[in-house]
């Protein structure tokens, strides 16, 4: 907290009001080390928003074309954090019926199980 204060030259009260703002919305979240911020999940989505006209999804998605083509399989790009993920780029296989198509900068939670 400390470090983000002075960084941004705010009272360690306004940088714990602005970073708990930006952790509502999930674009900071609390690192393991007390007092230490990371960048969130959420500044996925919020790049999502920009990405077409920096043309990160374009180049994205020509490699998802590229894989899907060459291994026969829907191919994702996304970004894991914590329990959920962020598509950023997708490519379905041509030749499966296509039960669910996502736009991208969709969250998904991410779940695991066995038997």
């Amino acid at each position: 907290m400390s470090e983000v204060a002075a960084e941004i030259d705010v009272r360690k009260s306004t940088a714990f009001r602005l970073l708990g703002a930006l952790e509502a919305r999930g674009l900071v979240e609390q690192a393991t080390e007390r007092g230490k911020y990371r960048l969130g999940s959420g500044i996925v989505r919020l790049a999502g928003a920009v990405t077409s006209r920096l043309g990160l999804t374009q180049q994205g998605r020509a490699v998802c074309e590229r894989l899907s083509e060459k291994i026969g399989e829907t191919v994702d790009i996304a970004v894991l954090q914590e329990h959920s993920s962020t598509t950023c780029a997708r490519s379905p296989c041509l030749s499966q019926l296509s039960v669910c198509v996502l736009p991208p900068s969709t969250r998904l939670v991410v779940l695991s199980a066995s038997s």
